[in-house]
């Protein structure tokens, strides 16, 4: 997937393969990404609209029964890099663990609808028609004056493994307080 100038899939083979190269036996990239839109109102009308984009990844490692986890919410070629040597880093001088389980290896079959809960497209006009919506029932039910917040959130991970496994879901979700 890219998002904006920053491939994530690309990011995720590199970092994969620079932690094979630097001693890892498993690795793991996870990739999330949220973006939210929240629509505040109060007298009866729309007051505020807002977006916030949130990123980050988490990678984990194992060198044997060593491992470790080192996240970042910089989403760049440089970040990833960092990520890696760190985590190979922390892994290497970590104590051994009781057990150690190598990743299982793909690729997997996954159900589409499953990994895909996401209401298609929704636009700002449609997320202020909610509103617009939930502000007029309450003021048929007697309401004289109406406040409240809509939150819509648009999430999705992705997942890649050193074992040839691949996923991706997208979700999204709708919170609406009157």
């Amino acid at each position: 997937m890219s998002l904006g100038m920053v491939d994530v899939e690309r990011l995720s083979r590199q970092a994969l393969r620079l932690a094979k190269k630097l001693g890892a036996t498993d690795a793991v990239l996870n990739y999330y990404s949220t973006k939210t839109y929240m629509v505040r109102f109060s007298n009866n009308e729309v007051t505020v609209s807002k977006v916030f984009m949130d990123e980050s990844a988490d990678f984990y490692v194992a060198v044997r029964e060593k491992r470790a986890v080192s996240s970042t919410s910089i989403i760049s070629a440089k970040s990833f890099k960092e990520l890696v040597d760190n985590a190979v880093s922390i892994a290497k001088n970590a104590p051994p663990g009781d057990v150690y389980a190598p990743l299982p290896r793909g690729p997997f079959k996954y159900d589409r609808k499953l990994l895909d809960q996401s209401f298609g497209r929704i636009s700002h006009d449609k997320l202020v028609g909610w509103v617009e919506e939930a502000i007029s029932g309450a003021l048929n039910q007697g309401a004289k004056r109406v406040a409240g917040s809509l939150v819509f959130s648009r999430s999705y991970r992705f997942l890649m493994t050193s074992e040839k496994v691949e996923a991706e879901n997208r979700k999204d979700t709708v919170e609406i307080s009157v």
